[in-house]
């Protein structure tokens, strides 16, 4: 009977649950596009409901979970929220749980008035055209803090130049431009909007004159001189007859009376060098020359003549007709 007893409590012994001791969980989460750590992010192991937040360098750890079967909820703002596949914790090991969050779209958008996304706001050639407006639109759940830097000279005006804006509402914004303080042909510059929660980039375009207007002269006067650095006087009347600007075609080169009036205006017309320019008219009693303007700072705008022949600087104007 003893033996018996014996053997019996031998068995009931060996039939005792093994222990399980605890095991842990670490992990990184980071941006699925990017791959980029995602620092702060809010990690919860479910269904127990232990918390923290990741490292900069997108870590994250929770210790001395019991063995079982647990989920991560991870939320981070601008991020969509994700509860992982489910992970196991087995006894005295470590699991791993790297995640990775997608990005939310941008709360802030800029829109045309049918709300559709735009990324260029072009005033084009009109001369009249100075005006254009656009909408910046809060497409996010939080309020919307937005600003918008200018970089050029030639827009002059912004009206609403930053703002706050609730959930779902609009702003509408106003651009005002000089046209006078636009280079010839193509501006383009890029307007940086920034707010709390994303970030867009308006490109600006203008298409600006190659002349200048001067109604007290009567004048149409190019910003620049003809492309050549220097014509005989014969290649100057023809080159300036055969160019066509701004939809204008007839163009030619100054009298001696009118390139004396621009070089007492250089500054207000611009580009002019320091050199001397040719005239269309003649030198009296002389064929083959013709009357001059030198416009160096030095000088007093002197009037002079040369021979056809010689090669100097050209600038076209075109009398206003209309």
């Amino acid at each position: 009977m003893g033996l018996l007893l014996c053997l019996m409590s031998g068995v009931f012994t060996g039939c005792k649950d093994k222990i399980e001791l605890p095991g842990e969980l670490h992990g990184v989460v980071t941006d699925n596009a990017t791959g980029e750590p995602i620092k702060t992010a809010g990690v919860e192991l479910q269904p127990v409901g232990l918390k923290t937040v990741t490292g900069t360098d997108g870590q994250y750890g929770f210790n001395e979970i019991a063995p079982g079967k647990y989920k991560l909820y991870i939320t981070k703002t601008g991020y969509a929220d994700l509860l992982s596949n489910e992970i196991v914790i087995k006894s005295e090991q470590m699991a791993r749980g790297d995640v990775q969050l997608e990005k939310l779209p941008p709360a802030l958008r800029i829109v045309n008035d049918k709300q559709e996304d735009i990324d260029e706001l072009d005033f084009g050639a009109g001369e009249d055209d100075v005006m254009r407006s656009f909408n910046i639109f809060n497409d996010g759940t939080e309020t919307l803090q937005w600003q918008i830097a200018n970089t050029v000279d030639w827009i002059v005006a912004i009206r609403r130049s930053s703002g706050t804006l609730e959930a779902g509402a609009t702003q509408a914004v106003g651009l005002t431009i000089d046209r006078d303080k636009l280079k010839g042909g193509d501006n383009v510059t890029t307007m940086p909007i920034t707010s709390n929660d994303g970030s867009k980039q308006l490109k600006v375009k203008a298409v600006g004159k190659n002349y200048v207007t001067i109604p007290e002269l009567g004048l149409m006067v190019l910003k620049h001189d003809m492309p050549l650095e220097e014509y005989t006087w014969h290649d100057a009347k023809s080159a300036c007859e055969q160019l066509t600007e701004g939809g204008y075609t007839d163009w030619r080169l100054p009298t001696e009376l009118e390139l004396v009036e621009l070089c007492d205006r250089k500054s207000e017309v611009g580009g002019f060098m320091q050199d001397t320019y040719w005239s269309v008219s003649p030198r009296e009693g002389y064929d083959d020359f013709h009357q001059l303007v030198n416009f160096e700072s030095s000088a007093d705008c002197y009037q002079g003549w040369s021979c056809d022949d010689h090669g100097l600087r050209v600038r076209a104007v075109r009398t206003i007709t209309e």
